[in-house]
């Protein structure tokens, strides 16, 4: 059970900032997405 845990737990700390990065990457590219649309709306 500890070896388990312990890996579980450094599998934690390793996913946690990818997923950041991964929410990151996905919210700037809806940011963009939606600007162009408006850039594209203005024209």
């Amino acid at each position: 059970m500890g070896l388990s845990f312990a890996m579980g737990k450094a599998f934690d700390l390793l996913l946690t900032p990818f997923e950041e990065f991964i929410h990151r990457q996905a919210t700037s590219g809806l940011l963009l997405m939606g600007m162009a649309i408006l850039a594209l709306a203005a024209i």
